[in-house]
């Protein structure tokens, strides 16, 4: 459903602390720099979970009715080929 992944690219870091502490968020995926990124994992609300991805790999959701066959070699070479080491 809609409501249970949303995106949010804050302007601000204030924006963005106010968002992940709040209660209401069950997982933060943060893409930037390891000094923000480790911030706000630290000022998650209890329970939460998050994903850091520094490397410059970001994650993907695959929804259970998806073609794996169809999405498998996309999702490896946006995460390989576009990564900001290669």
């Amino acid at each position: 459903p809609e409501a249970w992944c949303q995106t949010f690219v804050p302007l601000e870091t204030a924006l963005a602390e106010k968002f992940a502490t709040d209660p209401r968020i069950a997982f933060l995926s943060f893409i930037g720099s390891a000094k923000v990124g480790w911030c706000l994992h630290s000022k998650l609300a209890h329970g939460a979970r998050s994903a850091l991805e520094h490397g410059g790999v970001a994650p993907a959701i695959v929804d259970r009715s998806a073609d794996l066959d169809a999405i498998i070699e996309p999702i490896v070479k946006g995460g390989y080929y576009h990564a900001g080491q290669v």
